[in-house]
């Protein structure tokens, strides 16, 4: 019997952490599903949480220009992610429906991440037929892949970013939000507890309703970006996580080298 591609996913996986001197997961969450589905000895396991490194040079750049590109709106909500389950367009795309009902039809949100998942092939058109069905046309942008420096721009002139992500290993964008002293709508998940980032509204991600509720609250008060003083307070903030984090490096590296 041939196996599925879950059974030979998990036949893979058991196999590295099998076979590896020492294995490294993002976050505490990550370890303890690690144990949990492959269990290990605790001191073949390291946690590395990483961070986010900007390039001092993409704040050179106008991020005005980049959102006059793309049509944006002054104001506007990013989510910069995959189009994958996962990701959980689904509920934020619910929640900017009932936000419609009650006549905020100002409220924009600009998503950007690669539009295509091999394991879900027809799952982007199914998103974008239901945004066609919930009347959101104007209010949802798909910008696609973008390189590096346009996606960063991008966040820079949103008023907010959303993560409504079901699961994550240590998310990338809540690290960016952080590095961009940006407010963050995030989905109430053990690793986005753990990752802490500044400036959090948390929803339950299924919930659409607490999203909209917390949105529509915060919408008054919100400016477009970019935040030149949030900026600087985040840009000093990250110089500090990423020494601890190269120490922390260095110290994992330690502890593989000596179990090799």
């Amino acid at each position: 019997m041939v196996a599925s591609c879950v059974e030979q996913r998990d036949i893979r996986f058991r196999r590295i952490v099998d076979e590896a001197p020492h294995v490294v997961v993002s976050s505490q969450d990550a370890r303890a599903d690690l144990m949990r589905w492959f269990p290990t000895t605790d001191a073949r396991v390291s946690v590395l949480q990483f961070r986010t490194v900007l390039d001092p040079r993409w704040f050179d750049l106008n991020p005005r220009t980049v959102a006059e590109r793309f049509d944006l709106p002054l104001k506007y909500l990013s989510y910069s992610s995959q189009l994958w389950v996962h990701k959980n367009h689904r509920t934020v795309f619910a929640a900017l429906s009932l936000l419609r009902a009650r006549g905020r039809t100002d409220i924009v949100l600009v998503c950007t991440g690669r539009e295509y998942d091999y394991r879900h092939p027809e799952y982007a058109d199914g998103l974008k037929e239901e945004i066609t069905r919930r009347g959101l046309q104007s209010q949802v942008r798909f910008l696609g892949l973008l390189d590096r420096p346009t996606q960063i721009q991008v966040m820079r002139t949103s008023a907010a970013v959303v993560q409504a992500s079901f699961f994550e290993g240590w998310s990338a964008l809540v690290e960016d939000s952080r590095a961009l002293g940006k407010r963050i709508f995030v989905s109430d998940i053990p690793v986005h507890r753990e990752q802490d980032p500044d400036d959090a509204a948390y929803f339950n991600p299924e919930s659409a309703e607490e999203l909209a509720d917390l949105i529509e609250g915060d919408w008054p008060h919100l400016e477009p970006g970019p935040d030149l003083g949030r900026e600087q307070r985040a840009s000093e903030e990250q110089e500090r996580l990423t020494r601890d984090f190269a120490c922390r490096f260095v110290d994992v590296v330690g502890r593989a080298r000596r179990a090799a």
